[in-house]
């Protein structure tokens, strides 16, 4: 039996890594097509920006991860996938499946705002964790040159859009970035020329925690002097500059945007209906209806929580918790034995907000300010896949906290 899995994130990797851990005994290949030959770690991604871990540790390469008699690594980008014909066209040829696993991922939603595709930077790739570390720190070189108070402060304004736990960890790890190393050693540039912003469209930042745990987050993200602006819609976005419904005007060189996704365009050439956030329905045995050879997983499945009744949301625990099961269910229909519907149990919610300081909340318990910063590292390390990778970050995390961040301009 071939499987044939699209999709190199989470829910893709994992799945695969499970597949081949547990089907050694069973006439199982699978080949997993993938944009990259890596998994990118996105957890970690903002800590790589500020300098408290080397950008090449964000990084598992899947050969290693994947490294099984029955898994084939394809680095390709899959351009449609033909239900009917039961092939996936890709840039290096036609794959055919017996079973398919559709984990393309996401990318940013704009929400059709005007000039937010053209003017805002994105956090979801290796690239973009390149690119916004360089382009801090070319900010500050130019403002080190500048002598004029008032172009100091417009180079060195940085907007985040989005409030969730994306744009907060941003928000507060760029502001510990700047103010406990750069502002060391950019001499000519005043701390008061610094100024982040942090935009969200709701009353609250952090949706789906706690109303104590976001009350004390945004106490915090105050305090750090951060400027946070609720109930806050953005109208439209020119270069350098955000506009706001209440008819604010944000003069900023860096805008990012962390304010929402959507599924994989991919999704699009199943011709299946798709829902606001472009997924495809799946039942409870996350496969597409009248299909039941084809699986959705992760930020592409709009799979309905048994307890809620509401989608599931696009969470790394749910993708990871879809790619077990599904394992476990293709290799039940191989031995043809029955498995019970797909179930979410939710094990918490983690949100960092700089040098040790973060809120969780797990199962029943709730935690903030540095054990919940400690539970925080300590949950994503053991998820980080490998004891070399895991060794690799505890070496980065006892460096940084000896010695100062890396401020080194490589381009």
């Amino acid at each position: 039996m071939k499987i044939v899995i699209v999709g190199g994130g989470f829910a893709g990797a994992f799945l695969a890594r499970y597949l081949g851990q547990r089907t050694k005994n069973t006439n199982i290949d699978v080949v997993l097509l993938s944009k990259t030959n890596y998994l990118l770690f996105q957890p970690f991604m903002i800590e790589g920006i500020i300098g408290d871990i080397e950008i090449r540790h964000l990084v598992t390469p899947l050969r290693t991860m994947l490294d099984f008699p029955n898994i084939e690594l394809r680095r390709t980008k899959v351009e449609s996938v033909n239900l009917d014909a039961r092939e996936v066209e890709t840039y290096s040829g036609t794959v055919t499946y017996d079973k398919l696993v559709l984990a393309p991922g996401s990318e940013t939603n704009f929400f059709g705002i005007p000039g937010a595709s053209d003017f805002c930077h994105q956090l979801k790739t290796l690239n973009d964790v390149l690119d916004l570390r360089a382009m801090i720190l070319e900010r500050f070189e130019l403002a080190d040159l500048e002598k004029d108070l008032a172009k100091q402060r417009q180079i060195l304004t940085f907007t985040i859009i989005g409030a969730g736990p994306t744009g907060v960890e941003l928000a507060t790890g760029v502001h510990d970035y700047v103010y406990e190393t750069l502002a060391r050693y950019y001499k000519n540039i005043h701390p008061d020329s610094v100024r982040i912003i942090l935009i969200e469209a709701t009353s609250h930042i952090l949706a789906g925690f706690d109303k104590d745990l976001v009350q004390w987050a945004e106490e915090k993200i105050v305090s750090k002097k951060i400027d946070l602006k609720l109930n806050s819609t953005v109208e439209k976005i020119e270069q350098s500059t955000v506009y706001l419904k209440n008819g604010e005007k944000i003069e900023s060189d860096i805008i990012i945007w962390t304010a929402g996704i959507r599924a994989s365009r991919l999704l699009r050439s199943l011709g299946k209906p798709l829902d606001r956030m472009g997924r495809v329905e799946v039942n409870e045995w996350l496969k597409i209806p009248g299909h039941p050879d084809v699986f959705v997983l992760g930020d592409a499945a709009r799979a309905i929580d048994a307890k809620t009744g509401k989608p599931l949301p696009p969470e790394a625990q749910v993708a990871l918790q879809q790619a077990k099961y599904v394992a476990k269910l293709i290799k039940k229909e191989a031995e043809n034995k029955p498995l019970k519907p797909f179930k979410f149990v939710r094990l918490g919610r983690l949100a960092s907000l700089g040098s040790r300081n973060a809120v969780t909340q797990i199962l029943f318990f709730r935690f903030r300010g540095f054990w919940a910063w400690f539970i925080w590292r300590t949950v994503y390390l053991f998820r980080f896949r490998g004891i070399r990778n895991k060794v690799r970050l505890i070496f980065d995390w006892t460096f940084a906290f000896f010695f100062d961040r890396d401020i080194t301009l490589m381009r």
